[in-house]
């Protein structure tokens, strides 16, 4: 568990990178663009590709990493790769058939995904879909190549994966500023190509090559769709959650989606840095394990990845309802985003937030099940918080607008997070259910502590610093700084066992160093 926790902690600090350049690209945007009818438009059409066909390609790279790893271990690469060129080209001819009908029926696509459009946004968001929907054929591809790169365990490659994709829509964003603004639209279609083209040629490099296959649909196939279809059916319900939080929105005030979406980023920023690497080094790790019928060590990692997730998650998740308008602020309010769309931004980041622990867990947990071949427990989940979603949308909007949805999705979150927790316990007799309840209650304590310190910190860095951006950056990191602090302190004085775990392996490093350079600690020669 000690090297995959390295690599996790390296893939991290790349995350956090690749992440601040998304947030780079998403700045832009919103510098350029607003909260306008514009920005909609464009986010409509960037999002329904991903409602169409995302669910497939996330189910497809779920249940391939198991399926690939098997073939491999228990056949050969040879067949392995067959298995893969197989999967490759039904994806290629499913993604064109999807693609064809989407561009030919665009206009009741969009009015299904917008209801609130009406003129010229309407006839924008139908023209940026139609130019959009090809490029499913990419994202169909590219998921293909990224379950097979994290099956080979190529995890520092995958994630720089974002890197070329966010480079070409920030240029295409920039141009489209002081050019023409299609250049957007077309070079969103051209970094969905460049992700292609990177992935590619490290598979290329890794050993892969495609063979068009005599025969599509063999016994390994017919094994895939069979894993397959409930997974499918639980992750679509999934992006339905995000789907009808869009299209509810579209009924409110102008720059409503844009808000849920720019708040949505943020939260997506920690699954990408924190949970994300996680799942990247896990996955393929504790589906060999469950294959090999290792159960004391399956439980032991995941009690361990889940103890550490949390610990890390909650005080995140506590720390950015603290400092959702600096936080907003600091990123987006610059040219087109005026100071009454970081209110409206930061009122939906506040309720996402809430829910911020829960949706990164529940993704987690997900996968647990998916390496049990458990398909069926989440894909149930799904439909439960589908439906208390919907309720909670239809409760909650009419007082609280587009932040009663982002209440309502976190909410729903939370209870699914939660059954599939007690369904793991159920399954999974050795793991301990009562430990991470303690471990929740300490970490919930103790980042109530740090809020507190928080609160008050920034009240008082703001009075001495004053207005300006780089004095408010100041009083952010600052209060940042001190919130982490406050929570690794009052951790370590409750005795959490996953807090002095990373005191001891510290405290190792240094001495290791102090034996590798004593010149440095005793006063001898410098260098």
């Amino acid at each position: 568990m000690l090297k995959e926790s390295k690599s996790i902690l390296i893939i991290i600090f790349i995350s956090i990178i690749t992440k601040l350049l998304g947030f780079v690209r998403e700045v832009t945007l919103a510098s350029v663009f607003g909260t306008t009818s514009y920005t909609d438009a464009y986010l409509i059409a960037t999002i329904i590709p991903m409602v169409i066909f995302v669910s497939l390609g996330e189910s497809i790279s779920t249940t391939f990493v198991p399926m690939y790893t098997y073939i491999t271990e228990k056949k050969n690469k040879s067949e392995a790769l067959e298995f893969m060129n197989n999967i490759l080209n039904i994806f290629v001819l499913l993604t064109i058939i999807l693609s064809v009908f989407g561009v030919l029926f665009s206009r009741p696509l969009v009015s299904i995904f917008a209801i609130g459009f009406k003129g010229e946004t309407l006839e924008l968001a139908i023209r940026f879909t139609r130019i959009l929907l090809p490029g499913i054929i990419l994202i169909g591809i590219n998921y293909i190549l990224t379950a097979y790169l994290q099956a080979s365990k190529k995890f520092y490659v995958m994630a720089f994966i974002a890197f070329p994709k966010n480079i070409v829509i920030i240029l295409s964003t920039i141009l489209s500023a002081f050019w023409d603004k299609n250049i957007l639209i077309y070079g969103t279609l051209f970094g969905i190509a460049s992700q292609l083209f990177y992935q590619l040629y490290f598979a290329l490099k890794n050993g892969y090559t495609y063979k068009i296959q005599r025969k599509l649909v063999d016994n390994d196939i017919k094994q895939l769709v069979y894993l397959i279809i409930p997974v499918f059916l639980g992750m679509t319900v999934q992006q339905l959650n995000v789907l009808i939080d869009r299209v509810l929105a579209s009924t409110l005030s102008e720059g409503s989606i844009a808000a849920l979406d720019f708040a949505y980023k943020l939260d997506l920023f920690v699954f990408g840095v924190f949970t994300a690497p996680v799942v990247m080094v896990i996955y393929p790790m504790i589906s060999q394990l469950a294959a090999k019928d290792d159960w004391k060590t399956f439980n032991d990692t995941i009690q361990k990845s889940i103890s550490y997730m949390l610990l890390l998650l909650i005080p995140v998740s506590i720390g950015a309802m603290c400092l959702c308008i600096p936080v907003v602020k600091i990123l987006f309010q610059r040219g087109h985003f005026d100071e009454r769309a970081t209110q409206i931004t930061s009122l939906a980041l506040f309720y996402y937030s809430l829910g911020m622990t829960a949706s990164s867990l529940r993704i987690v947990l997900s996968k647990i099940f998916y390496s049990l071949r458990d398909t069926k427990t989440p894909m149930l989940n799904g439909f439960i918080a589908i439906i208390v979603n919907i309720i909670l949308n239809l409760i909650l909007i009419k007082p609280l607008g587009h932040g009663g949805l982002a209440l309502a999705t976190s909410i729903s979150s939370i209870m699914g997070t939660m059954l599939l927790f007690l369904s793991l316990k159920a399954k999974q007799h050795f793991f301990s259910g009562k430990r991470i309840s303690i471990l929740i209650i300490k970490a919930v304590i103790s980042s109530l502590f740090m809020a507190i310190g928080v609160k008050a910190a920034y009240s008082l860095f703001s009075q001495a610093l004053g207005s300006g951006f780089f004095k408010e950056i100041l009083s952010l990191f600052s209060c940042i700084l001190l919130g982490g602090f406050i929570y690794f302190t009052s951790i370590t004085f409750m005795k959490v066992e996953e807090a002095n775990i990373l005191i001891n392996y510290l405290k190792s490093k240094i001495n290791t160093y102090k034996k590798l350079w004593p010149s440095i600690y005793k006063g001898g020669r410098q260098f």
